[in-house]
């Protein structure tokens, strides 16, 4: 198994200011973001608490969403 190393950051999850829906532009931009800058991991919904508020299938689309746009 390999170790986590490096630089690993907790993203903030960008929603809409209207209706507070994903804004996947912004996630796709900001997870450039952090890879630009030289982050070793990322790790999804969890950066200001905003996970307490989604359900299940919602922080999985998010992740699945994260993770395949890094792909």
């Amino acid at each position: 198994m390999t170790r986590l190393h490096g630089v690993n950051v907790a993203m903030c999850t960008p929603f809409t200011h209207t209706d507070q829906r994903l804004d996947e532009g912004r996630l796709y931009s900001h997870i450039d973001y952090l890879i630009d800058a030289g982050v070793h991991g990322i790790v999804m919904n969890s950066g200001t608490g905003e996970f307490a508020y989604m359900d299940d299938a919602e922080a999985l689309a998010i992740a699945a969403k994260g993770a395949a746009h890094i792909a």
